[in-house]
């Protein structure tokens, strides 16, 4: 007969040792996982995995309808050839994301990586936009940055190359996005950031507002007349800018604005400009002198190179024959809209 067996036995109906307890009330995936030492469970990764695909797919949506938008109004700028180069570079940059977010929700092994790498593109090259912009007095917001930092701090460990075909895959979108980023993000920085020094800022344009005012008694028409001077040029120029008049009459009576109106518009360049403005700087126009009777002009900038140029308009006063009163006051505003990158404003106000 043999020995017996003297090691401790739980008794029936006994509670386990208290390891065997907390095994016991992990969920089967995290027990799996937490065999591991210093690695976390496999399902901790879910959520970085879903924000990153999420984030891609969004950045993929936006990024097309900026692209197409930019596409088609490719053909008012100058540097059209160069212009749809870059786009089609940011396709690729655009389908990398749609790839990278498909291999993430199938757990494959060369996503994660290639995600990590995509993210860290985005955090910099954001910061580092914002860095140079604010280096010519430019503030602007890299959300793109942020966003991509909030995903990244959801990794819960390292992130590390696989091996074999899926190192390759990995490396090769990676090194794909970084070249297709670049390649479309410096020129579109250079064509079109207010801080680049290819585009004019405020100070190139010097806006001149002429309003004829009366020495006495005034006739039954005011000039007013608007130039402009562009003191730097852009080497590639294109879109539409706009010009705004606008006024505000207060007469004996003191009503501001009442029955004055405009006659006989002109402009110096009839091949260049046009009345009634258009996208996008009329709504920088507007945001200025909206709130008043106005005119405003379109002008074709693409055509023209920033040429130098100007409009004019005679008002007419509110009363008989488009007299004014003997006693009033005019206060005239002029605005020039460089695309919606900014606004120069001019006011003058007669009183007689």
């Amino acid at each position: 007969m043999g020995e017996p067996d003297e090691r401790p036995t739980i008794a029936e109906g006994a509670a386990p040792p208290a390891a065997s307890a907390e095994r016991a009330a992990l969920p089967p995936a995290a027990a799996a996982g937490a065999g591991a030492a210093g690695r976390p469970p496999t399902d901790a990764w879910a959520t970085f995995d879903r924000w990153s695909s999420n984030l891609f797919l969004v950045l993929a949506v936006l990024g097309l309808v900026v692209t197409l938008t930019v596409a088609g109004a490719s053909a008012t700028y100058a540097a059209r050839g160069a212009l749809l180069a870059a786009v089609a570079i940011a396709g690729c940059s655009l389908v990398i994301l749609v790839v990278t977010a498909a291999g993430l929700d199938r757990r494959l092994a060369w996503a994660r990586p290639t995600a990590w790498v995509i993210l860290l593109v985005m955090i910099v090259s954001g910061l580092a936009g914002a860095a140079l912009d604010l280096a010519r007095n430019t503030l602007t917001v890299p959300l793109g940055s942020a966003f991509a930092l909030l995903v990244a701090s959801r990794r819960p460990g390292p992130i590390r190359l696989p091996g074999g075909r899926d190192r390759g895959i990995a490396i090769g979108l990676s090194v794909a996005y970084v070249v297709a980023g670049g390649a479309a993000g410096a020129p579109a920085w250079l064509l079109t950031s207010p801080a680049s020094p290819l585009v004019a800022d405020a100070t190139a344009l010097e806006l001149r507002l002429e309003v004829g005012c009366p020495a006495g008694a005034p006739g039954s028409r005011i000039p007013v007349a608007v130039s402009w001077t562009w003191r730097e040029r852009e080497p590639f120029a294109g879109g539409t800018d706009g010009v705004g008049v606008a006024w505000a009459y207060a007469g004996e009576t003191g009503e501001a604005g009442d029955g004055v109106a405009f006659d006989a518009d002109s402009v110096t360049r009839t091949d260049l400009a046009w009345m009634g403005g258009a996208s996008p700087s009329d709504g920088a126009v507007q945001d200025v002198v909206g709130g008043a009777p106005n005119l405003t002009w379109g002008i074709d900038v693409e055509r023209g190179r920033l040429a130098d140029a100007g409009v004019a308009v005679d008002l007419v006063g509110p009363g008989a024959n488009g007299s004014f009163e003997a006693h009033g006051a005019l206060t005239v505003w002029a605005v020039y809209a460089h695309l919606d990158r900014w606004t120069v404003r001019r006011e003058t106000t007669c009183s007689w």
